[in-house]
């Protein structure tokens, strides 16, 4: 409906092309705007009610005769009622992702979900989220309290907060230790593309003074830091 309804202005005021493509660009990047500052406080059921309202809005627009204009707008109204009813209606996801089957163990059960403009992610309580890649057999101890992450309800993954408890003598057997080992910590460390957090509990332990955590997910950053 933007693009028919621009190309008519155009064909029809060509010398005011300048202010139509720039109030073309405008709205769109208002609208990029509106999109991150709202989508954080929607489901993933009203967001999929969005591109139906906005394409029903278009037909309403173009729409000729009162029946078919009184059609639409019961469309549109029954459409809102639908997302935003009573029930807390939810999409589903598929059973075979990660966060679905570790709910399927009695002592899971999922503690938080939070949204973004991007990407969902769910905090559970599950026996499953024990994760410490690579650590050497030789370790023989109890590794700490870890509750499991999912991104879009997939690729579990167990972390530790970032706090004191969360440090141990279990870091010292994971590959990663080997940048420490028997030489003086760096005053600063920089972690890339982290999920667990566990690169800057190992800088932690240690003893670097300054650990720099960088994520694609401000959300999982928000998640390991509390």
């Amino acid at each position: 409906l933007a693009g028919l309804s621009l190309n008519l202005l155009l064909e029809r005021h060509t010398e005011h092309s300048y202010f139509l493509y720039a109030g073309d660009l405008l709205g769109a990047a208002f609208g990029c705007t509106i999109f991150f500052m709202v989508a954080p406080n929607l489901k993933e059921i009203e967001w999929l009610a969005v591109p139906c309202l906005l394409a029903l809005a278009g037909g309403l627009c173009l729409a000729k005769g009162y029946k078919l204009r009184l059609t639409i707008s019961a469309s549109v109204v029954l459409m809102l009622y639908a997302c935003l009813g009573p029930w807390n209606a939810e999409i589903q996801f598929s059973p075979y992702k990660d966060l679905p089957l570790a709910l399927q163990h009695p002592q899971s059960k999922l503690l938080e979900t939070r949204h973004d403009a991007s990407l969902r992610i769910d905090r559970l309580e599950t026996p499953l989220a024990r994760f410490a890649p690579g650590m050497s057999l030789e370790f023989q101890g109890h590794l700490p309290h870890q509750k499991g992450l999912t991104l879009d309800g997939d690729r579990l993954t167990g972390f530790a907060v970032w706090k004191r408890e969360s440090l141990g003598e279990y870091l010292h057997y994971l590959p990663e230790w080997g940048l420490y080992y028997e030489q003086s910590p760096p005053d600063k460390v920089l972690v890339l593309e982290t999920l667990s957090g566990q690169q800057a509990l190992l800088a932690k332990e240690a003893g670097t003074a300054s650990v720099m955590v960088q994520t694609a997910h401000p959300l999982v950053a928000e998640a390991l830091s509390e």
